[in-house]
């Protein structure tokens, strides 16, 4: 666009040439004192319309100038926007999300603060107190808002700008900016800010269901697709570098006494805080899984034998000393662990590693329970003598003899 205003310009130097060359050529033409009173209005003329011409011309440059920089910011806003969306589709993390909408807001419209908040929960202790108002207005009449001080606003910031996250026709949060800048936000800055908006909403809800299709219900651990879907990606990895990686089994003892005796909620009750004790433990990397019953199975990536049986004997002190207040009683376990590693297991596969895990559990149980097992050398016996892999078993739902 700006070389075309340059040719424009330059046809419209070229036409005042002309014209002044023509003028000219006239001039010679004509008969000096005969011609003198015509020639001077226009002359006079002409360089009206010459002078005219150039204002129109500096005008519509200026004009091609301001659409220029207009179509060049709005290009950047994309990019970014683009980049935004990218962001947001390669993670499922609720707290990421936020964050990245909150850089993305921020970057957007030059803001000195930014603030998602979620559901209709009291005001973010981050916001200003001029700026909360808006967003407790937002939330309760479901619609955007922007306010702008000429001056200082109670040593609060001058301008702020809230919009509602819609979800389902239903307003599941709030993104709130603002800014030591008068009016500094503008209608397409409302337009930018629900646009990120909505993008995180969405991202939000996503997430939501993901962890909800991926996670047990009572525990909040992985369910098992999602354990094996893991568990396939570090077979994978250890056949092709010769890494190596280990799985814990975690079985409660006694659970079933407990559930005798104080009921099935208390046993709910007790398995949820073993479960949230063991991710206390885990590394980023690790993953934990309910397996069935009161049964955790556990990977380690990047964890030879030694190191996992090492985990397994701190995870099961740590776990003895657990206890869970349900009514006047205080609900008391311990746990028994099988380990088995893939680079020491034998194991052609996720079955067959499961079954080295599983026995060693089982061999923790029959020397007394609160112990580790770990499994050593061969796959289990009876996958030796049959030569088949044998399918995944199903979770125990019932237990040994006492659990």
């Amino acid at each position: 666009m700006q070389a075309r205003s340059r040719r424009t310009l330059l046809a419209a130097a070229a036409l005042g040439a002309l014209a002044a060359l023509l003028a000219s050529v006239r001039l010679l033409e004509l008969e000096y004192t005969r011609d003198m009173p015509l020639l001077l209005p226009a002359s006079a003329l002409l360089v009206f319309a010459a002078a005219m011409t150039l204002a129109h011309l500096r005008s519509t440059h200026r004009a091609y100038g301001r659409m220029r920089r207009r179509l060049v910011e709005r290009s950047h806003e994309l990019a970014r926007l683009h980049g935004f969306g990218r962001d947001l589709s390669a993670t499922t993390d609720s707290g990421e999300i936020a964050r990245l909408s909150e850089r993305a807001a921020a970057d957007l419209l030059e803001a000195d603060g930014v603030c998602l908040a979620l559901g209709r929960h009291s005001p973010d202790p981050r916001l200003p107190a001029a700026a909360a108002s808006i967003a407790a207005r937002v939330l309760e009449e479901q619609r955007a808002y922007r306010v702008s001080d000429p001056e200082a606003f109670c040593d609060g910031p001058r301008s702020r700008m809230a919009v509602p996250m819609w979800i389902d026709r239903e307003v599941s949060g709030v993104i709130t900016v603002w800014s030591d800048r008068p009016s500094a936000f503008d209608d397409h800055g409302m337009e930018l800010l629900c646009t990120v908006a909505q993008q995180a909403a969405v991202a939000l809800e996503r997430a939501r269901h993901l962890v909800a299709a991926s996670t047990d219900a009572l525990t909040g651990l992985s369910q098992r697709e999602v354990f094996f879907e893991r568990v396939h990606v570090e077979l994978e990895r250890a056949r092709r570098y010769g890494s190596d990686f280990a799985l814990l089994m975690l079985d409660i003892d006694h659970f079933k006494t407990i559930n005798d005796t104080y009921g099935h909620l208390a046993g709910d009750a007790f398995l949820v805080e073993t479960g949230r004790r063991v991710t206390e433990r885990l590394r980023a990397a690790d993953l934990a899984c309910r397996f069935g019953g009161d049964e955790l199975t556990l990977l380690l990536p990047e964890t030879d034998i030694h190191g996992a049986r090492r985990f397994a004997e701190r995870l099961r002190r740590d776990l003895a000393e657990l206890s869970v207040p349900v009514d006047d009683a205080v609900i008391r376990s311990t746990v028994s662990i099988g380990v088995a590693a893939f680079g020491t297991s034998g194991a052609r596969d996720l079955s067959e590693l499961l079954g080295a895990a599983d026995e060693a559990l089982y061999r923790a149980k029959r020397r007394g329970r609160n112990r580790v097992a770990a499994h050593r050398g061969s796959p289990p016996r009876a996958q030796q003598e049959t030569g088949d892999r044998p399918s995944m078993r199903a979770p125990r739902t019932g237990t040994m003899s006492g659990n």
